[in-house]
């Protein structure tokens, strides 16, 4: 069953768990709704407490506990990272946040074991000052000469500090030199010494934990092809001892026991990261772990003497967090990272070598969908990079997205992959369309073997686009079709699309990924090579794309115009190399299945589901489609291409599809079918159309005046959560009794809606505070055109204009300035009352100013247009309220139209007690 995609690419449920130290509560990052929460669980009484709540676009980037009562956070608000502290206080056995902002910018250095006292980097330009303060000193940004903690380093970048050898380290980068010099020294000992200077980017150096005064334990391949962990003497500059190197695979990481010992090193083993434990007692816990979740990988994230969080996860599982009991050998589930995913079937990937014609091995993962479901194609996606980048055997929503819908999806770790040693990394160099795509190909020839694919797509952005490109180029009878995003297409524009790529230094870092400058170059560039390309192609770009420029895109398009195979395109104005939001990964994966199910001719993707609800979920696909199309946005609008998907996720049983439909139609003054469309939408549960047919019963637009219909609409709108203007246009009906009982009190509470400007915008829902007030003056205007002077509900109506429009001042007079026919800014044309002369389109009207009996205060005005056909037959045509005050200059107007044709149009202007202050005719002959 397709997995629609915006349940793969988005945020997910939970992240950032951690333990409060004293291990009493999990704390941990949580989005609903796209808004972003800090939240706190009591471990014992699994009390659920939020702590702090951002709106949508704002994001908790990271948070640690500085003690038991506060934790200290770094947040994305209104597009700038900002600072702040969060303070716990339990009041009356209730927990009680407080969040207080921290005008300045830096870095946690170290909770000092949760003392009181903290170590902070203070940014101060481009460079660092280390303080030591109390928690409230930082709370207070009290930062001083005396919280000064470091004086003789003045150009540290950033500092490290390591808690079990209590010693504090440094970094300062040396653009000029290309160099980075590490820097260390004791907490109690204020003399900095150099450590280690990195003066190339072809080796790693990490530094773990220090050992001595002299030596530390690092991560390095420097003198090895594998990053292993080693003793190194600094004093020397020498590795004395290789602790522990994977015989295939990098280490990433490595872990200390408080004592110093070694606890556990990390690396990815067949794609998925995994521990190796030097500790008995952990290894033992550990296994208990993996045999409790077999065929995943169970990586501890925090934990104490009694508790580990650990989180679970696999290819075939987007991971949830456990809280792992170690006296009761016990796991209980926090939360899952993804629960909506929970009704889809995922598919695990499989993992498998194959081996080079020179002899190198190549990992690659292969996720199959079930054989009922198969198209029988295979998507070989090649990775960005090359070089430094790999692909892995983890849970992967681009996978899970094409699987779904009957695609096969091979990922390949070519040579230049990282992970698996220097060499390996280094073969990828200079072999932009060479040895990497031999790589590939031998990978997909073998499984094409072994499973029987009939047709195969290659799809890959960056230089998986060049490479998916290329291999076509190379094999144009194995590819039916090609996928390149934000690719590279023209080796040589590399080195000198612009004064920047034009210098030696760019020039150099450029040649260590696609190999020299030279005429070769293009003998690899897909750009040249397009003689007998026929593949039908989508091109996919970023036109503010900094790395793929999307000149390389719009020259390979040119080319391929000219030979007559025009690729289909997709350009995302205001984007760069590929896209930093959800909605628009989401777009582009959408975008990337149509095409190939219309390019390979295979059946629409809702004949894969037989689920009503999902059906109408695999619908939201199309919509977004549409309204991408319907709407300004980072693509190019096309009418024709969002009435198609908004048709298609429409018959899919989409309630906002329907919705849109209908708009078009009633744009179009196609009453009839607008009125279809809304239909079927209101009756699908969209709040929307239940509005819109209320509107289009009480307007008499295109369907006739029934009041009763229109008040079971908004009735319908408001319980399925409309916004307050569907409670606005409910007051009408309760204000003078139409179809149901008068009540004057439900009227005026409906009506009474300044409350919502109150309510935090995050907790607005749907609400348009305009919006639901110009509909409220809409309303009121509607009222008062049927009351009379003398009616129960005046006064209530008149103490809500006073206290929710401050409208407290009362027409006494209308002072007439001009009448007859009006410019659309309100200027006399003529003075015409009676005339056979009126034409459609003329705007027919009353000038004025008032008096009151206040010249400081505003007051209202009421006004009522109707047409009286030749019979004497009233209809309401437009209905307004105006407000202001005795220096204002007022009008009235109403626009003709061919549909009415002869007879009178009457304006009655009221005060607000209900008075007539004026009538009008206007009669058209």
């Amino acid at each position: 069953m397709p997995i629609p995609a915006d349940k793969l690419y988005t945020m997910p449920a939970i992240a950032k768990v951690a333990l409060s130290p004293d291990g009493n509560h999990i704390s941990a990052v949580q989005f609903e709704e796209k808004e972003s929460k800090l939240t706190l669980v009591d471990i014992a009484t699994h009390e659920y407490v939020e702590l702090m709540r951002l709106e949508s676009g704002s994001l908790i980037l990271e948070y640690q506990w500085l003690d038991n009562n506060h934790i200290f956070l770094k947040t994305f608000q209104n597009r700038r990272q900002k600072l702040g502290i969060l303070t716990i206080r339990n009041a009356e056995e209730k927990i009680e946040p407080t969040y207080t902002h921290l005008d300045l910018s830096g870095n946690l250095v170290s909770t000092l074991d949760y003392s009181g006292k903290i170590l902070f980097g203070l940014q101060s330009g481009k460079y660092q000052k280390l303080h030591k303060l109390t928690i409230a000193e930082f709370k207070a940004n009290n930062f001083s000469k005396e919280t000064l903690f470091e004086t003789s380093r003045r150009k540290a970048h950033r500092y490290f500090f390591d808690e079990n050898k209590r010693t504090l380290f440094s970094f300062k980068v040396n653009v000029d030199d290309h160099e980075i010099k590490f820097y260390y020294r004791q907490l109690d000992d204020y003399k900095w010494r150099s450590f280690f200077t990195m003066t190339s980017d072809e080796h790693t150096f990490l530094p773990v934990q220090f050992i001595d005064k002299k030596t530390m334990y690092v991560l390095s391949n420097q003198t090895s092809d594998k990053v292993g962990l080693y003793k190194f003497d600094f004093k020397s500059q020498e590795y004395l001892e290789l602790i522990y190197e994977h015989p295939q695979y990098d280490l990433v990481s490595s872990e200390f026991n408080s004592r110093g010992n070694l606890h556990s090193v990390s690396f990815y083993e067949d794609g998925l990261l995994t521990e190796k434990y030097f500790d008995n007692s952990a290894s033992a816990e550990q296994k208990k772990l993996k045999l409790s979740f077999e065929g995943k990988s169970v990586m501890p994230i925090a934990g104490n003497d009694q508790h580990q969080i650990v989180f679970v996860s696999s290819s075939d599982d987007p991971g949830s967090y456990y809280l792992y009991n170690k006296q009761e050998n016990l796991a209980t589930l926090i939360e899952e990272r993804y629960p909506e995913l929970a009704k889809y079937k995922l598919h695990k990937a499989i993992e498998f070598d194959v081996t080079s014609d020179d002899g190198l091995v190549v990992e690659s993962y292969l996720t199959l969908p079930p054989p009922e479901l198969s198209n029988k194609v295979l998507l070989v996606v090649p990775h960005g990079g090359p070089a430094g980048v790999r692909d892995y055997n983890n849970f992967n929503p681009e996978s899970q997205f094409y699987v779904s819908r009957g695609f096969a999806v091979l990922r390949v770790n070519f040579r230049g992959s990282a992970g698996f040693g220097k060499s390996f990394q280094k073969s990828g160099i200079g072999e932009f369309g060479l040895d990497i795509e031999r790589d590939i190909t031998k990978t997909v020839n073998h499984v094409v073997q072994q499973y029987g694919f009939e047709r195969r797509c290659a799809i890959g952005a960056s230089y998986g686009g060049y490479s998916s490109v290329m291999l076509a180029i190379q094999h144009p009878n194995d590819y039916q079709c090609v996928v390149g995003a934000y690719g590279i297409y023209d080796l040589p524009l590399l080195f000198n699309s612009s004064n920047i790529k034009s210098t030696p230094e760019y020039r150099e870092m450029t040649a260590k990924v696609v190999g020299e400058y030279s005429g070769k170059l293009g003998l690899t560039s897909p750009l040249y090579l397009l003689n007998s390309y026929n593949t039908p192609t989508l091109l996919i770009a970023g036109k503010k794309d900094p790395i793929a420029e999307f000149e390389h895109t719009r020259r390979l398009e040119y080319i391929l115009d000219k030979k007559g195979n025009s690729p289909k395109t997709l350009y995302y104005k205001d984007t760069g190399h590929g896209h930093s939001k959800f909605f628009w990964q989401q777009h582009e994966a959408i975008s990337i299945a149509e095409f190939l199910k219309d390019t390979l001719e295979l059946e629409d993707y809702d004949a894969l589901v037989k689920d009503d609800t999902e059906l109408a979920n695999l619908a939201s696909d199309y919509e977004m489609l549409a309204q991408v199309r319907h709407f300004d946005s980072l693509v190019e609008k096309s009418s024709s291409t969002a009435q198609k998907y908004y048709f298609k996720a429409a018959s899919m049983n989409h309630p906002e599809s329907n919705f849109r439909l209908g708009q078009i139609h009633l744009d179009a003054d196609e009453g009839k079918d607008a009125i279809r469309w809304f239909k079927k939408s209101a009756e699908l549960g969209y709040d929307r159309a239940n509005y819109q047919m209320g509107l289009m019963h009480i307007q008499d637009l295109h369907i006739e005046y029934d009041a009763q219909q229109a008040f079971s609409y908004f009735e319908q709108a408001d319980k399925l959560g409309y916004s307050s203007a569907a409670k606005v246009r409910l007051a009408k009906f309760y204000c003078i009794g139409e179809v149901v009982k008068q009540d004057i009190q439900k009227c005026i509470e409906l009506l009474s809606i300044n409350h919502i400007e109150d309510i935090p915008e995050i907790d607005r829902k749907h609400e348009n505070v305009k919006f639901n007030k110009k509909e409220r003056q809409t309303v009121l205007a509607r009222i008062y055109a049927n009351i009379q002077a003398n009616d129960v509900v005046i006064d209530s109506l008149k103490t809500l204009l006073a206290e929710e429009l401050d409208i407290k001042a009362h027409v006494t007079n209308i002072n007439l300035n001009g009448m007859g026919l009006l410019t659309p800014s309100g200027e006399n044309v003529a003075e015409k009352i009676t005339s056979s002369e009126f034409s459609d389109d003329d705007i027919v009207g009353i000038k004025f100013t008032i008096d009151s009996n206040s010249s400081k205060e505003k007051a209202a005005v009421f006004a009522h247009w109707q047409f009286i056909d030749s019979e004497g037959k009233k209809k309401t045509k437009w209905t307004s309220m105006l407000w202001g005050d005795q220096k204002h200059n007022w009008s009235s107007s109403y626009r003709l139209t061919n549909i009415d044709g002869k007879g009178t149009y009457k304006v009655t202007l009221k005060d607000s007690s209900g008075n007539v202050l004026l009538e009008q005719d206007f009669i058209r002959l």
